[in-house]
C-alpha cells in the first residue's frame, strides 16, 4: 500500500507545496520517483466558484483530459457538496467533499470514496480538510490529504 501525505496550511500555499506557483493549475506527482505508482494531485483557486460559473465546462474538459487522481479546490463559492458533486463526475470524480459550503469554501474531488478524517472551522477563514482517499484496488485507506 502506498500512503502520501499532503499538508496544505492556506490556499496560496498549496501552489508552494506541489513545488509551482502560477495562475493555472498545478499538477504533481506526491510520490517522486514512483511515476508509476504516485498519486497525482492537481491544486487549483477557482477563483469564485469558476468565476460564476462561466468556467465550468472549460474546467470539466481540462481534468476529464489530465485524469488527475485527486483534485483539491478552493474558492468553491456558491456550490454546495451536491453541485461539486455533479460537476466533479463530468471530470470521473464521483466523490466530492467540503469543509463548507458557505464563504469561500476548500473541496476535495476524488476517483476513489474519500473518508472525512476532520472538518476544522474554528479559526480557519477557508475551512480545513483532513481526508483520506480509498486505492482503486482493494478499497485499502492509504492516501492522507489536507487542505485549508
Amino acid at each position: 500500500m502506498r500512503i502520501s501525505n499532503i499538508a496544505v496550511p492556506c490556499a496560496s500555499l498549496a501552489l508552494a507545496v506541489v513545488g509551482l506557483l502560477g495562475p493555472a493549475p498545478t499538477r504533481a506527482a506526491v510520490s517522486p520517483g514512483a511515476e508509476e505508482d504516485a498519486l497525482e494531485i492537481v491544486a487549483w483557486n477557482v477563483w469564485n466558484g469558476f468565476s460564476g460559473g462561466s468556467q465550468l465546462a472549460a474546467a470539466t474538459e481540462w481534468r476529464a483530459r489530465e485524469a488527475p487522481d485527486v483534485v483539491a479546490l478552493q474558492e468553491l463559492c456558491g456550490l454546495d457538496e451536491e453541485a461539486l458533486r455533479a460537476a466533479s463526475a463530468g471530470w470521473g470524480h464521483p466523490h466530492a467533499v467540503m469543509a463548507k459550503e458557505t464563504g469561500y469554501p476548500v473541496g476535495l474531488t476524488s476517483r476513489s470514496p474519500i473518508e472525512v478524517v476532520e472538518r476544522r472551522l474554528e479559526g480557519m477563514h477557508h475551512g480545513y480538510l483532513h481526508a483520506r482517499t480509498a486505492e482503486e484496488s482493494g478499497g485499502a485507506w492509504g492516501q492522507a490529504i489536507r487542505v485549508a
